[in-house]
């Protein structure tokens, strides 16, 4: 007798839809999670006795067995992956989650829907671990910042949205509305150093990503991370990581398939 697959610790795929226009969907249910995502105009959405305007960006989590609907005014567009998956692997809790500022989850959820189409089910499930982790991730890294200090949490958002560009630590404060010297205090007193430190931290992360890109070489990395000088890139990222940025290529490229590198 063959061996009984256990799906209970699986994401399971069941459907999905790119970019429906101007339809409006009855109330229903079903034992899977759907998560919706607004892309374009805006979709009220009704929830047991309750309604949402959702404008796009808007990613809404519908737990399963939740009576919804959708109500569509014209010139709108809203996509939908439905699945199921463990308890633990994701919060199904109802929710609206805005994802505008995280190409990643977008990205990702529209290329779940153009695998869905192709009938290309199997990398569906793949993605969806993806996707799920990547909504978990973001909605870790807001709540840590709803916490923050107003001038930190605002400072925090301008650097990681504008990492590769020149920012003047005292033009930045000016922006946040507060002392550079008062800013320093705020980031010390949360992540134990300087504003400045931390757009470097920023920089690296995304050069450690792009390295990862055959196609790009050193030069590239460096200029899309925010280093006009490459020399002095390589000096900075080889006093961090303990290696040039083409060795960390060379090693990440040679690394067997089911191994990582902590940097």
């Amino acid at each position: 007798m063959p061996a009984i697959e256990n799906t209970e610790d699986k994401i399971i795929f069941s459907q999905a839809s790119l970019n429906k226009r101007d339809v409006s969907v009855r109330f229903h249910s079903h034992p899977s999670i759907e998560l919706i995502l607004i892309t374009e105009g805006s979709c009220r959405i009704g929830v047991c006795n309750d309604n949402y305007l959702c404008t796009p960006g808007d990613l809404v989590v519908i737990p399963p067995e939740t009576p919804h609907n959708q109500t569509q005014p014209a010139n709108n567009a809203v996509s939908f992956i439905v699945f199921t998956c463990p308890l633990e692997m994701f919060d199904s809790s109802f929710r609206i989650i805005n994802v505008s500022s995280d190409p990643w989850c977008i990205h990702l959820f529209c290329d779940i829907c153009k695998m869905s189409e192709a009938k290309l089910y199997e990398l569906c499930n793949g993605m969806l671990q993806s996707l799920l982790c990547c909504i978990t991730m973001f909605e870790k890294h807001n709540n840590t910042l709803y916490g923050l200090h107003p001038a930190l949490r605002k400072a925090v958002d301008i650097l990681e949205h504008n990492y590769w560009k020149e920012l003047p630590m005292e033009q930045l404060a000016k922006e946040v509305g507060v002392s550079y010297t008062y800013l320093r205090k705020l980031f010390a007193r949360k992540y134990h150093y300087a504003p400045i430190r931390y757009l470097q931290n920023l920089r690296m992360a995304k050069a450690r990503q792009l390295l990862l890109n055959a196609t790009l070489n050193v030069s590239d990395v460096a200029e899309a991370c925010g280093y006009s000088d490459c020399n002095y890139f390589i000096r900075l990222f080889r006093k961090i990581h303990q290696c040039s940025p083409s060795q960390y290529k060379q090693v990440m490229r040679d690394r067997p398939p089911d191994s990582f590198i902590r940097m």
